[in-house]
């Protein structure tokens, strides 16, 4: 019986991740300000004696690579997992509480197909122009973060890896934490889905620590959370999230 219980949570959870998102409770910007403070501090405290390892293999530059994804990965999982583990879903995710079509149910019949491929198009879209335009004025404005240069050379010294990282991880693990938990979070506490949407892009461009991909992250965190709110599916949104990075991967 705890088997059958068990299985039945999984399968309700799941479900409830690929519709509506991950499980949250009503937050203040505050909170979720304290939130992305904490766990980017705690990030970078774990992180310590995975580059460690990664210093110690520079030998061999792929495994180091492939050292320094893998922590990421651990560390992400172990976030998502114990959002997961508890029981703090509340239905719904519209101002108005309206009951979302939701990718689960309507996958039998396709429906969410043509929802996705809009979303993918928009962003896309959105990118290249952006790249065009903002972004290309911008990047003669500001230089390009040293640093971040280095870390993608670095990661880079693995494909694989760093296309794992890149393609998959970076979208799932921030589309979870600053739409799925915070933006819901921010709307369950009561304030409108702009407020909410404005927010949850503004820690998501703060969490970039540089000002060119910050703005960037700032308007692509506003588009997402709109479609978010539009389809009412997380997968369609971290689909969205994807289709912009493979955007930046396919450009060097």
């Amino acid at each position: 019986m705890k088997g059958n219980a068990l299985k039945q949570s999984m399968k309700t959870k799941l479900r409830l991740l690929l519709t509506e998102g991950p499980p949250t409770l009503p937050m203040t910007p505050l909170t979720a300000l304290v939130l992305v403070i904490g766990l980017t501090l705690l990030e970078i405290l774990l992180m310590l004696p995975v580059l460690e390892l990664s210093d110690r293999l520079a030998a061999w530059p792929a495994r180091a690579s492939m050292v320094y994804v893998g922590g990421y990965l651990l560390f992400r999982l172990i976030i998502m997992l114990s959002v997961m583990a508890g029981d703090r879903h509340l239905p719904g995710r519209s101002a108005a509480g309206k009951e979302a079509s939701g990718l689960w149910k309507s996958l039998g019949r396709w429906r969410w197909l043509p929802q996705a491929v809009l979303a993918m198009g928009i962003v896309a879209g959105f990118r290249i122009l952006y790249d065009l335009t903002l972004g290309a004025w911008l990047l003669s404005l500001f230089p390009e973060n040293e640093a971040l240069l280095e870390a993608f050379e670095f990661l880079m010294q693995s494909p694989l890896a760093a296309g794992f990282y890149v393609l998959i991880l970076a979208p799932v693990f921030e589309e979870f934490l600053f739409r799925g938990v915070l933006m819901r979070g921010i709307l369950f506490k009561g304030f409108s889905p702009v407020y909410a949407v404005v927010v949850s892009s503004a820690l998501f461009a703060l969490v970039h620590l540089n000002m060119l991909q910050g703005i960037h992250a700032f308007l692509l965190g506003c588009l997402l959370g709109g479609i978010y709110l539009k389809t009412g599916s997380f997968s369609i949104v971290v689909l969205g999230h994807m289709v912009s990075n493979v955007i930046v991967w396919l450009q060097g």
